[in-house]
């Protein structure tokens, strides 16, 4: 009888607890779709995103309560050498932030059994996925996961869409709606507020989040342009921006009585410059750029490097800017005096000198034949160079008449893009450098 009694009181200090747990409620923070990219360009007049930003707002919340923190999947890039060694140091960043789950996505579906395995295995990461299956066995991660968090029990899964390409060696996908028709049920005796995690395009996620009454947060990725917060019955759906630039930030609301389900209020958060960044981040940010030093990827170790066919015209190879003062000697004199001659400079300052993602625009002809080819080499392909905007032209230095390779009005806008020049006009702009 002691002992029952003694039971008894505990179970209801517990109760006591979870009730003031609840009053306080708690915070989920959902990103999605990273696409690789640890931080934008630093150079950029538009700085959106970032690691270190995310992080510092995950920080600033849990000042306030306690955090969930969720990825909907779409960290990596790809399969090259670049690309995997960028998603290594971004689920490295994950676990920093405390990621209770990490969705498998399409390009990490894509990735194959063994990339993900070897990942799981080295960082212990939270996958999870109730729709990715390994060929001929059972579910690659973990189907759900069940979390204590404000006083509330919190059931999570997830699932995906199958890549374009179809999944990665060793994997198979399996239709999203019926694995969840299967989980969720169980999910809902076990938990009181359920989360569903989906990489899939909009109108997809919306007709799903219709299916699932069990479900309390329907959150994916990747949608295009995100989804801010918003219900669909008693439910809220959302979904995260591409390249991880913004954050979507979610508040619980406990119920007003007993037995009810919770609501929510939920924002969409930018990281834009100035907020507040993660220390510890910013050092795995650091850490990757010295990986980057010491591993030296050319341009065909990385996504950035161009596809070229087999066939390509004489004459189609960077000559250099020497060839090109020659007969341009007033073109050089105002190249000179642009930004464009300190273009490699400039990362060098903030940092990034050997980082692909920033060379691929802040060099001469990255990748191309006879343009810029290994980050540790100085050299007249560093800066942004005639070639830059004219293309390989050993055929024009060689023969005045024959055309460059390409208009510089295409050149420009590939590096000039909405993200890192805002605003661009080619009419407008190329006044500052007119020759």
């Amino acid at each position: 009888m002691a002992l029952t009694a003694l039971l008894l009181v505990l179970a209801q200090v517990r109760s006591l607890r979870n009730e003031a747990a609840r009053e306080k409620g708690f915070a989920v923070v959902l990103t999605a779709d990273t696409g690789g990219v640890l931080v934008p360009c630093e150079t950029s007049r538009n700085e959106l995103g970032g690691l270190p930003r995310r992080a510092g707002l995950m920080e600033g919340l849990r000042k306030r309560g306690p955090v969930l923190v969720l990825d909907a999947g779409g960290a990596p890039s790809g399969l090259l050498p670049y690309e995997l060694t960028a998603f290594e140091y971004i689920l490295r960043a994950e676990m920093l932030t405390g990621i209770a789950a990490h969705n498998l996505g399409a390009p990490e579906v894509g990735l194959g059994a063994g990339v993900l395995r070897q990942m799981a295995h080295d960082l212990k990461v939270p996958f999870v996925s109730a729709n990715v299956r390994i060929v001929g066995g059972k579910l690659f991660g973990q189907r759900s996961l069940v979390t204590d968090l404000a006083g509330y029990t919190l059931g999570i899964t997830g699932v995906t869409a199958p890549p374009p390409s179809g999944p990665g060696e060793g994997l198979r996908v399996d239709d999203p709606r019926q694995a969840l028709m299967e989980v969720l049920p169980e999910l809902r005796r076990r938990s009181d507020v359920i989360i569903v995690l989906a990489y899939l395009e909009s109108a997809s996620l919306k007709l799903l989040a219709s299916q699932l009454p069990e479900a309390d947060l329907v959150l994916g990725g990747p949608t295009g342009k995100p989804l801010p917060p918003s219900r669909q019955g008693r439910k809220v759906i959302a979904s995260g921006a591409a390249q991880g630039r913004s954050a979507t930030v979610l508040h619980v609301k406990p119920p007003e009585t007993r037995g009810r389900r919770v609501s929510w209020t939920g924002s969409f958060q930018e990281l834009v410059e100035g907020m507040r960044e993660s220390e510890p981040v910013l050092e795995i940010v650091r850490d990757f750029q010295r990986e980057l030093k010491w591993r030296n990827f050319p341009p065909d170790k990385t996504p950035f490097a161009p596809r070229l066919g087999p066939d390509l015209p004489d004459g189609f190879f960077a000559t250099g800017l020497d060839r090109c003062v020659t007969c341009h000697p007033a073109a050089a004199q105002t190249w000179l005096k642009s930004r464009h001659a300190e273009a490699t400079a400039a990362l060098g300052d903030v940092g990034f000198s050997r980082d692909p993602y920033c060379l691929q625009c802040h060099t001469t002809c990255y990748g191309f034949p006879g343009g810029f080819g290994q980050p540790s080499q100085a050299g007249p392909r560093n800066d942004v160079g005639c070639e830059s905007c004219h293309g390989p032209s050993e055929a024009h230095a060689n023969h005045p008449g024959t055309p460059t390779a390409w208009t510089a009005r295409e050149a420009c806008a590939a590096c000039h893009d909405e993200e890192n020049s805002p605003g661009f006009s080619y009419e407008s702009w190329f006044k500052r450098i007119a020759h």
